[in-house]
């Protein structure tokens, strides 16, 4: 599931983002509420990336002390 995610990530395309830059400009800018979903919405992304990799480290931690309890 998360390497299916991963995979659909399109990489960094500086034109696209100059052209969307230009429509939020034209239509008035950012609205009252587009900050706070532009925040959670990097939230929904990283955080699950971010606990999904420190579960990683513990479970490697735990398997080289010998499953000790």
């Amino acid at each position: 599931m998360l390497i299916d995610r991963l995979r659909k990530l399109k990489k960094y395309d500086p034109k696209k983002a100059e052209t969307l830059s230009d429509e939020i400009h034209k239509e008035g800018g950012l609205e009252k509420g587009d900050l706070k979903a532009l925040i959670l919405s990097a939230f929904a992304v990283f955080l699950p990336i971010a606990l999904g990799i420190l579960l990683l480290f513990v479970l490697v931690a735990w398997a080289f002390t010998g499953f000790a309890t």
